[in-house]
């Protein structure tokens, strides 16, 4: 990916339906948990920051500070839409990307865009392999880039659509006064994933995931994620995301904070001309959306 390219980064939201333990579950129970997770209420809206931090093998470290505005719906086939603003390093500041995300079922492609401030142009992202394309999509081929070294990539950002996997519960485990299910899913068409399998920990009192582990094809464990969650309003949000190559010992920690969720976002927020606000006029126009409301009373 180009110089200048930033992640989509979303939350990987994720609600799991609490069922009654027992020996064994079948596919079609695992199943059930998993697309009612899919489903998880994280909001209609939400605005906020978001902090990486990148540790090399060579234990060197650095970062990037993003905003974010996510949306849900609009045409009857989208999930979702993502815009952020890169507002650290400075040599990436305003630079912007823009997402729209169809719903699993369909097997549409994202509609993605990046733009280039010192260039006042905005780029249609192409597609690679992977889900949807999304693999590709968000691969990183200059390595000046600094989400080049990130570990929290395309794939393991974005919610999956269940169907594309196969699942089954493995059972249930303690971590610290959690009981959690394990729930392994498998890709019905490897072409469809950059992994052979993952195993996903979830809470059972909150549904919540907090940790997945990502395989390759031989089965080796690559990846480890941890996630952390916090309550806004109804809406269940992430607030840390941590990510450890276990080959490489490389990790990348996503913080998200000052979130503000269910303020009524317009869609002319998510548009390609909306691209060439930046982080700084983004904002302020989030803000005065949000107190619009207040002020016409």
């Amino acid at each position: 990916m180009a110089k200048h390219s930033i992640p989509a980064t979303v939350a990987v939201m994720l609600l799991l339906t609490v069922v009654c333990a027992r020996a064994q579950v079948d596919g079609a129970d695992a199943e059930r948990i998993v697309r009612r997770a899919y489903d998880i209420n994280g909001g209609n809206d939400s605005f906020s920051q978001l902090k990486f931090t990148f540790e090399e093998r060579n234990g060197k470290t650095t970062g990037a500070t993003l905003v974010m505005g996510f949306k849900r719906g609009g045409a009857a086939d989208l999930d979702y839409k993502v815009i952020m603003f890169s507002r650290y390093p400075p040599d990436r500041k305003d630079v912007g990307f823009l997402g729209l995300f169809y719903r699993g079922e369909t097997g549409k492609e994202a509609d993605m865009w990046l733009y280039l401030p010192e260039l006042r142009l905005v780029r249609r992202m192409v597609h690679g392999h992977g889900e949807h394309g999304e693999s590709g999509a968000m691969s990183h081929e200059d390595q000046s880039d600094e989400f080049s070294i990130s570990q929290l990539n395309h794939e393991e950002l974005m919610p999956r659509w269940p169907g594309l996997d196969q699942h089954r519960l493995l059972g249930t485990t303690q971590v610290g006064d959690k009981t959690v299910y394990m729930i392994e899913s498998t890709p019905r068409d490897p072409a469809t994933s950059s992994y052979g399998k993952r195993i996903q920990w979830i809470t059972q009192d909150d549904g919540l995931p907090i940790k997945i582990e990502y395989y390759d094809e031989d089965m080796t464990l690559l990846k480890t994620q941890t996630l952390t969650w916090r309550r806004v309003g109804d809406a269940w949000l992430w607030d840390r995301i941590t990510a450890v190559n276990n080959v490489t010992g490389a990790k990348t920690v996503l913080e998200q904070t000052d979130m503000l969720v269910d303020v009524g976002l317009s869609d002319s927020l998510f548009t390609k001309r909306a691209l060439s606000l930046g982080a700084k006029a983004f904002e302020n126009r989030v803000k005065k959306e949000i107190a619009r409301p207040a002020t016409s009373q």
